[in-house]
């Protein structure tokens, strides 16, 4: 059965031929990117570039502006562009929506651009489900500059209310109508970019704690001599949990330390 672990790691003692090798069991789920937006074509278009299964048919919008375009340079490769955001004080933005059911510790990232005369001040708010209330993000205020290196959110830690649920909804909304170059406020030609969108997150964990490993299969190469290159081939290690359910591992040799 598939068992997702508690545990950050687990040093397991294994004992070849008079050496103690310890073997570093990684059962923390790693970081997953739950939706992704890096606009990798031109030009492209809304839907999410990469994610999990659910989310791949989640969009990219704004609210009150020009309709959006795909085929403007971005931080990496494109992005996408809007116009139209002259007296958007609290009423424009771009937002997201993805499905975070199963995951847990939500970080956000993203970039923004603007024009000369595009929109300078934003800040990162959440919801959850569409009748509720939108939330400020602690942390989630942005200054966007003519550049892809002002507006930049990196791995931004969403509220746990985000986590587990069917549909979390992300906007960046702006924050005054003032303009990039600080010269007077927006204009409806002034644009706005936004980039490599992505929010990760880890696993939740199952009820169950892990209680004790063993292996259960030895490594198939069990001989060695110095200056042999470590062989873990056919080593497998197994779990037993709290729950008396077990899950098996198969150790590879990028989880051991100390053979050398």
């Amino acid at each position: 059965m598939s068992k997702k672990f508690g545990l950050t790691s687990l040093l397991v003692p294994v004992l070849i031929l008079g050496w103690v090798f310890v073997v570093n069991s990684v059962f923390a789920s790693d970081l997953i990117d739950l939706i992704k937006w890096d606009f990798p074509n031109n030009p492209d278009d809304a839907v999410a570039d990469s994610g999990i299964t659910t989310n791949l048919s989640q969009t990219i919008q704004s609210q009150g502006t020009n309709s959006i375009t795909f085929s403007s340079s971005g931080a990496t490769t494109n992005s996408t562009r809007a116009t139209g955001w002259d007296s958007g004080v609290d009423s424009k933005y771009w937002v997201i929506e993805f499905n975070s059911v199963g995951y847990q510790s939500l970080q956000l990232s993203s970039k923004q651009r603007g024009s000369a005369t595009g929109p300078k001040d934003f800040k990162i708010q959440y919801k959850i489900g569409v009748e509720a209330s939108w939330t400020d993000v602690s942390g989630g205020n942005i200054i966007v500059a003519d550049n892809w290196t002002s507006g930049v959110v990196n791995n931004l830690s969403l509220p746990a209310e985000a986590d587990n649920q069917a549909s979390v909804f992300i906007r960046w909304i702006m924050t005054n109508n003032g303009r990039v170059d600080s010269l007077g406020d927006v204009s409806s030609a002034g644009a706005s970019n936004i980039d490599d969108i992505a929010i990760t997150g880890v696993v939740v964990p199952s009820a169950s704690t892990l209680t004790s490993i063993a292996i259960t299969a030895p490594a198939t190469k069990l001989s060695y001599i110095v200056g042999d290159t470590l062989d873990i081939a056919g080593l497998v290690v197994e779990g037993a949990y709290s729950d008396a359910s077990t899950s098996t591992l198969s150790v590879t040799a990028t989880d051991i330390t100390g053979f050398d």
